[in-house]
């Protein structure tokens, strides 16, 4: 916006100045949430692991961030962002996916 408004004749006397920069509490809400998935994967396992076995706790540990990272990948090339919308499906999404890897692997 500042190169923009620098190189237009028009606009050389107008200044930016940012109010609220919500990018570091953007950045830690996504740490915060990684984190979390984390601990969800983790807990699938064991949870997997200590009822149906081994074998398909790894399935299922496997297969969770393997969906979420293709995900990912097509939402780049659809030429989406990630923004509330987005993160409240994926977190819907995380939910119908583990009760339907239970139900496959039973």
């Amino acid at each position: 916006m500042e190169e923009f408004l620098s190189q237009t004749p028009d606009f050389q006397d107008i200044e930016v100045k940012y109010s609220q920069d919500l990018s570091e509490a953007i950045i830690e809400d996504y740490k915060n949430l990684g984190q979390t998935a984390i601990q969800t994967l983790v807990l699938v396992f064991l949870t997997i692991f200590i009822f149906v076995g081994f074998r398909e706790s790894m399935i299922a540990s496997i297969l969770l961030p393997l969906a979420f990272f293709i995900t990912f990948i097509v939402l780049n090339f659809m030429g989406l962002s990630l923004n509330f919308l987005t993160n409240f499906s994926l977190v819907l999404t995380l939910g119908i996916a583990i009760d339907t890897i239970i139900v496959i692997i039973e």
